[in-house]
């Protein structure tokens, strides 16, 4: 990384760009608080989620409300409790809450040296379990179980009855016949854990997420 190292913030708006007290957001490019103050207090500045974790009951859940993903100097970042606050940036990513979590999901993944490594297991009742940000699990066999517990990190499991959880933020996970998907998100108050049985609600051999409201979505 070089001196003006860049992070990702999120953030949402009114489906007319507009922010708490008016403020207009742009659609893309360059965006600009005309009264910052380095503090950490509210106001006197653009406020989001680093890297997306933080607290979501702070994020618009309109329908019609606009997510954006902000690229932010990393030395300019304020924290503030369950978020951060910043005096510019550049707006890279305007639309729903789908496409911002996976820019976010990808871009964490390059920049995270642990996304490189995925810890496989083979045979029966051969689990594996990470954690870390971006860190994976895989297995093959029957009963085999991957966990992991880091954001952006993905479970995957192909031999019968197994379980693939994802306790942090933004995961993926799969599973095959018989198996059981695990998939943590928040509801704006807390972590909560959304639970999928391969056959019912969920299908085999398939890649799922969980969106805002902890419902199963098929991953892109």
């Amino acid at each position: 990384m070089d001196k003006s190292e860049k992070v990702l913030v999120l953030r949402t708006c009114a489906a007319d760009m507009t922010a708490h007290g008016g403020f207009q957001w742009p659609e893309s490019g360059p965006v600009e608080c005309q009264d910052w103050k380095p503090v950490a207090a509210c106001g006197n500045g653009l406020h989001g989620l680093l890297w997306g974790q933080g607290d979501y009951g702070l994020l618009n859940k309109s329908f019609d409300a606009k997510w954006l993903v902000v690229e932010v100097e990393k030395s300019e970042i304020v924290k503030i409790g369950e978020k951060v606050k910043f005096p510019r940036g550049n707006v890279v990513y305007c639309g729903n809450s789908r496409g911002a979590i996976e820019l976010l999901r990808n871009a964490l993944a390059k920049r995270v040296k642990v996304a490189t490594k995925v810890k496989t297991t083979t045979g029966y009742a051969a689990h594996a379990a990470t954690t870390g940000e971006a860190a994976h699990a895989a297995t093959t066999g029957e009963a085999a179980h991957a966990a992991t517990t880091g954001h952006y990190a993905h479970a995957a499991t192909t031999g019968r009855d197994a379980v693939a959880a994802c306790l942090g933020y933004y995961g993926f996970a799969k599973a095959d016949a018989g198996g059981v998907l695990v998939l943590a998100w928040n509801d704006g108050k807390r972590r909560r854990l959304a639970v999928g049985y391969v056959g019912e609600s969920i299908k085999a051999g398939v890649k799922y997420s969980v969106n805002y409201k902890g419902e199963f979505v098929e991953a892109q």
